[in-house]
């Protein structure tokens, strides 16, 4: 489909969350959903009693062939559609009509379980698609009556976005999709010349930036520290320095990764003892050569 202007409503909005994936938000419905659930639930309760209440019947009947079919699926099926009245039972037919009621019940829960792992989207884009969806050059206000609803701040928590990169983010790229992209796009960017009214920058070339950052500061920030630790004389300067630089790379690993509490624990551990390897061997060091 092009981009022209002659593109009005949804056939507008569908081609905008084609060519930018950041636009793809939609609601998830959680609350319906689980209303939903609860339905299948309430009606499984109450077929499950129903049930009991047959195999009674059954039981306490009187009749040979209906006390016997709790314990044969062939009699309990055979004589679902008896002639006779008095030797027919209904536990086949509600059994039945559970399985269809559970597969319903199971694939409402399995539905709504994998919409949970859905990504939420970015504040920033979701405030970018309202504003697309009322400027004139954009949507120009064409959604009516309840669906003027569909994107409003009345839903935050509801909304999913459909993408098929299902990772956790660090803080850093982020940012850098983010705040730092708007900086760069004001001082040094550029729009495309076309008839599209949105930017567009490539994820791969926006990954590869926040690589590069991440790689030097991962070698120069234990450099840094060695270069620092083995200038400095004082072994209580140096004990404070081993304070602050770990404190530094703890919070590096906070917001240039998305490493757990554990591995950031873990790791901050062991650059900790590092820094007092060096510093109780080059105290040494010093020691011996006075």
């Amino acid at each position: 489909m092009d981009t022209s202007s002659s593109l009005y409503g949804y056939p507008r909005l569908a081609n905008l969350m084609s060519v930018v994936s950041e636009t793809r938000i939609f609601r998830k419905f959680n609350e319906v959903a689980l209303l939903n659930i609860l339905r299948l639930q309430a009606e499984l309760q109450d077929m499950e009693g129903e049930l009991a209440s047959i195999i009674v019947a059954d039981r306490t009947s009187g009749n040979d062939v209906r006390r016997e079919c709790s314990l044969e699926f062939k009699l309990m099926r055979d004589f679902l559609e008896t002639e006779d009245v008095e030797q027919q039972s209904l536990q086949y037919e509600q059994i039945e009509e559970m399985g269809r009621k559970l597969h319903e019940y199971n694939q409402a829960i399995s539905d709504f379980l994998q919409l949970q792992h859905a990504l939420p989207p970015a504040q920033r884009d979701l405030d970018f698609l309202r504003k697309w969806l009322d400027r004139p050059d954009g949507g120009n206000a064409f959604l009516r009556d309840r669906e003027k609803k569909t994107w409003t701040q009345d839903h935050d928590g509801d909304f999913m976005l459909l993408s098929s990169r299902q990772v956790q983010i660090d803080p850093f790229t982020s940012l850098l999709k983010g705040i730092l992209l708007d900086i760069y796009h004001r001082v040094w960017g550029h729009r495309k010349h076309d008839q599209t009214d949105y930017r567009e920058y490539g994820e791969k070339k926006l990954a590869r930036v926040s690589t590069v950052i991440v790689t030097v500061l991962a070698s120069a920030l234990p450099a840094m520290t060695v270069l620092v630790l083995y200038f400095v004389k004082r072994l209580l300067v140096r004990i404070g320095l081993i304070i602050v630089f770990t404190s530094l790379f703890s919070l590096a690993l906070a917001i240039f990764t998305t490493a757990d509490k554990v591995n950031i624990f873990t790791a901050t551990a062991t650059f900790a003892a590092v820094e007092v390897v060096f510093v109780g061997s080059t105290d040494a060091g010093l020691r011996n050569s006075t």
